[in-house]
């Protein structure tokens, strides 16, 4: 790599880098209006630095080379060629900034519930509030369910489709018999609306979705919230009994 960078041009470098470094510095999002804590590189403004924004991050770098003015500061390992190896080349240079964005006020992730996102974590307080009223223990934070309705949740956004069943994976049984949950019972919601608020808000609304989050044989749960940029915020909730 080092060979590569000594062979690049100034033209190459201020073209190429700076347009990345100038969306990145144009893309910080205050997570919370009324606290300092501010995540440098949350592209998503999800309150997390993760796939998604990485994701975000490439599809932008390829719209970049693709409107250069002068292609050839796209090439960036000189060999007359711009493909998949000057990708690869400016995609590692993006992780390693991304990997080195400071955050303030770091969370305490000791709790498995610090593994959520703002909207998830405000739909597992709202749902454990219920549970206490009704004198039923709270809800248990499982991060690898959380992965799991990330998961499906990512997967109703990519195909746009609104189901309990997923066309990939199947019912929710088969679903984290698929990725080795270990469960008794379970049983899976999914909604879309403008924020989590307004998600729990029509759900609480109906019947079931009180007789299951007040089931006391429900003692896992794990959120997942993928915002759509076309249909709203996308959660998916999945809840075990253990």
């Amino acid at each position: 790599m080092k060979k590569i960078f000594k062979s690049l041009n100034c033209v190459c470098i201020l073209s190429v880098f700076l347009l990345i470094s100038v969306f990145l510095l144009n893309n910080v999002h205050v997570i919370s209006a009324n606290s300092n804590s501010i995540t440098y590189g949350d592209i998503n403004g999800d309150g997390n630095i993760d796939s998604t924004d990485v994701t975000l991050l490439k599809r932008f770098i390829l719209n970049i080379i693709n409107s250069l003015a002068h292609p050839k500061s796209a090439d960036l390992n000189c060999d007359s060629i711009i493909d998949s190896i000057d990708y690869s080349i400016l995609q590692r240079y993006v992780l390693q900034i991304i990997s080195e964005f400071p955050i303030q006020n770091p969370p305490d992730n000791t709790s498995p519930s610090s593994y959520l996102t703002n909207s998830e974590k405000i739909l597992f307080d709202l749902i454990n509030e219920v549970r206490l009223n009704a004198g039923i223990e709270p809800f248990e934070c499982d991060k690898d369910l959380v992965d799991v309705a990330r998961i499906k949740s990512q997967e109703m956004v990519d195909d746009f489709f609104f189901s309990s069943i997923s066309p990939t994976y199947g019912t929710t049984r088969e679903l984290l018999n698929h990725f080795n949950i270990p469960f008794k019972y379970a049983t899976e919601t999914v909604s879309i609306s403008l924020n989590a608020t307004s998600s729990f808000n029509q759900l609480i609304q109906i019947d079931l979705y009180n007789e299951i989050i007040t089931d006391p044989k429900y003692n896992y749960i794990g959120i997942g919230a993928i915002r759509c940029p076309i249909r709203g915020l996308v959660i998916v909730q999945i809840f075990v009994g253990r």
